[in-house]
C-alpha cells in the first residue's frame, strides 16, 4: 500500500547542457541506454521507501517494487535496478545503473512519462553525470544498510532557452534517498503470526549478525513504540539475552500479548522490535455459550464520514464460567465486508473473539482487539477503548472511569468517542506516533446480550455457600425471597428464584 505526503514543486532555473538526441521511427532515440540483450531478465529484488530530498523536499512513496538485472557478461560487474512506477507510485518505471568497480552511477536517458507538453516532445529523465558531463557529487550506494542516493534531473529537450539558442530545459532536479528493504537490520524478528489459538507457543527468534546486546521480554498486554517508560525498563532488565538466533518458548494469556525485542546498531543506538500477538484459543472448558446477541457497529463503519448509519449484526456471545460478566463475542466483524464493499476480512478460516469485561456493570472495558478488517486505502484496523487505554497507561480510575461502558438491562453501551480505531499502515508515514481515531460518535456501539444471560432456565434455590448477582451483574449481598438472581457456586452459574 502506498502513502504519499503532500508537498509543492518549486520551479527551477533553466540549465543548458550539450547533448545530442535523435528521433527514430519509434518516437525517440536514447543513445545512453544500452540494448536489452546485454542484460539478464528482470528479477524481483526487494521493495523500498523513496524520499525526494532535493530542492523540492517533502514527497515520500512507500513499498515501491524494485527489480534487478545483471550483465550477461561475467566480466562486466554492472547491474541495473528498475524502480517500478517510481514517481509517487505511478507513471513510468525508472532504471538506475551502477558499476561497483568504480562506484559510478548513471540513469540512462528515459521517458519520465509526460510527453504532451511543448509540441509533444517527451519529458525525459537522466542523472547528473549525463546531463552535466562531470563527476556526480551526490549519488552513493551503501550496500550494508541498503540506502541508495541518486541525483535525478527531469527535463525537456530542444527548448528555446530565451537567448536565441535551443537546449535542454530542466523541470526539477534533486536527490532521491531510496531505502531498500531487506538489507542489514538491527532489529529482532519474532517468527509468530499476529493471531494464535493456543497459550503455549514455540517460535524462532531471528536477527542478522549485525545487532548487538540482544534481549527480549514477553508482556501479557499491549505494548506500542510510544510506551517509552516500559520499553526503557525492558531494555534495562535484559531478562532474556541472546547471542545467536534460536527457538524460544512462551506462554501467552488469552487476549493481547506483546513480544518486545531490544537490540543495538553499529552506533550503539537502541532499536526496539515489537510483535503484538492476539491469543484466541478454542476454549470450551472455560467458556459457555449464551446464545445469539446483537452487535451494533459504530466504529469502522463511520470512518471518513459524518453521515452514516450504524450496522447491527447477530453474533454469538459466550461468558467465562469462572468470571461472570466477562464476555467474548465470536467473529464480530466477519459479516461486515458483505455490507461494505471497501472492507475485506482477513481472519477467514479461524475463529476470533472480541473480549469485553463487564464484571463490574458500571465499569465495562472493551479490550484491545484485532478486527481482521482491512480497508482498501486505510489498511488493517484494530479496535480499542478509552477505558482500556487509560488502564494500560497506568492512569488512576478517576481519570478513565467516565469512558467506561455500562451494562444495564442486558445491554452494554459505551459513551460517545470512547471507542478507538488504530490504523497503523495508514499512519506509518508519521513514524512511531500512536494515533487513535475516536469513534462511536452516534453513541450506538452496543452489545445486546442474549435474553437469559448464562443460564437457560429458572430454578428455585437458596444455597448459603453461593454468591448472587442481579440480572445487571451487580452482586447482591442479602437476597430476598422471590428475587430472580444469578447464582454462582462451585458447580457453575444458573438463574434462580431465591
Amino acid at each position: 500500500m502506498k502513502r504519499l505526503l503532500i508537498a509543492a514543486f518549486a520551479a527551477l532555473a533553466s540549465v543548458q547542457a550539450s547533448s545530442a538526441f535523435e528521433w527514430d521511427e519509434t518516437g525517440y532515440y536514447y543513445p545512453e541506454q544500452e540494448p536489452d540483450n546485454i542484460w539478464t531478465e528482470w528479477e524481483p529484488f526487494t521493495t523500498c521507501d523513496i524520499e525526494w530530498s532535493g530542492i523540492n523536499q517533502g514527497f515520500w512513496s512507500y513499498d515501491v517494487e524494485v527489480k534487478k538485472r545483471v550483465s550477461v557478461d561475467p566480466e562486466n560487474h554492472k547491474w541495473q535496478w528498475c524502480f517500478v512506477k517510481q514517481w509517487l507510485g505511478s507513471g513510468a518505471d525508472v532504471i538506475v545503473e551502477y558499476d561497483p568497480d568504480n562506484n559510478i552511477f548513471r540513469i540512462p536517458v528515459q521517458r519520465r512519462g509526460v510527453n504532451n507538453v511543448w509540441d509533444g516532445e517527451p519529458h525525459l529523465l537522466t542523472d547528473w553525470r549525463t546531463y552535466y558531463g562531470t563527476d556526480d557529487p551526490y549519488s552513493s550506494w551503501d550496500p550494508v544498510d541498503g540506502i541508495l542516493k541518486i541525483f535525478e534531473i527531469s527535463f525537456y529537450p530542444n527548448q528555446d532557452l530565451g537567448d536565441g539558442t535551443f537546449g535542454n530545459k530542466p523541470t526539477y532536479y534533486g536527490t532521491h534517498n531510496i531505502y531498500m528493504h531487506g538489507f542489514v537490520k538491527y532489529d529482532v524478528n519474532f517468527g509468530i503470526s499476529e493471531l494464535v489459538d493456543s497459550f503455549n507457543q514455540k517460535l524462532k527468534v531471528d536477527f542478522t549478525t549485525h545487532p548487538t546486546d540482544i534481549s527480549w521480554e514477553l508482556v501479557n498486554d499491549l505494548v506500542l513504540p510510544t510506551d517509552t517508560v516500559l520499553i526503557d525498563r525492558i531494555a534495562l532488565d535484559k531478562k532474556n539475552p541472546m547471542t545467536e538466533p534460536g527457538e524460544i518458548e512462551i506462554t501467552l494469556k488469552e487476549g493481547i500479548n506483546s513480544l518486545v525485542g531490544i537490540s543495538y546498531d553499529k552506533d550503539k543506538k537502541r532499536v526496539t522490535s515489537i510483535k503484538n500477538i492476539y491469543c484466541m484459543p478454542e476454549d470450551r472448558e472455560n467458556w459457555k455459550k449464551l446464545g445469539t446477541g446483537i452487535f451494533t457497529e459504530d466504529a469502522l463503519t463511520g470512518l471518513g464520514s459524518d453521515d452514516w448509519h450504524p450496522l447491527s449484526m447477530n453474533v454469538e456471545i459466550e461468558e467465562n464460567v469462572n468470571r461472570p460478566g466477562f464476555y467474548r463475542i465470536v467473529d464480530p466483524y466477519r459479516q461486515l465486508p458483505a455490507t461494505f464493499g471497501e472492507f475485506n476480512y482477513e481472519h477467514s478460516g479461524r475463529t476470533d473473539y472480541m473480549y469485553i469485561d463487564a464484571s463490574r456493570p458500571n465499569e465495562v472495558v472493551l479490550k484491545a482487539y484485532a478486527t481482521g478488517i482491512r480497508e482498501n486505502e486505510l489498511g488493517k484496523a484494530f479496535l480499542t477503548s478509552a477505558a482500556y487505554e487509560g488502564k494500560r497507561m497506568g492512569k488512576l480510575k478517576p481519570e478513565y472511569i467516565d469512558y467506561c461502558g455500562k451494562l444495564k438491562e442486558g445491554v452494554i453501551t459505551f459513551p460517545g468517542s470512547s471507542i478507538g480505531v488504530r490504523l497503523p499502515e495508514y499512519t506509518k508515514a508519521l513514524g512511531n506516533k500512536d494515533i487513535i481515531y475516536w469513534v462511536n460518535r452516534n453513541d450506538k456501539f452496543t452489545i445486546e446480550l442474549p435474553v437469559l444471560s448464562s443460564v437457560s432456565e429458572i430454578e428455585v434455590s437458596g444455597t448459603p455457600e453461593a454468591t448472587y448477582y442481579n440480572l445487571q451483574g451487580a452482586r447482591v449481598a442479602n437476597p430476598s425471597k422471590g428475587d430472580v438472581l444469578i447464582e454462582v457456586s462451585e458447580n457453575g452459574s444458573r438463574k434462580v428464584v431465591f
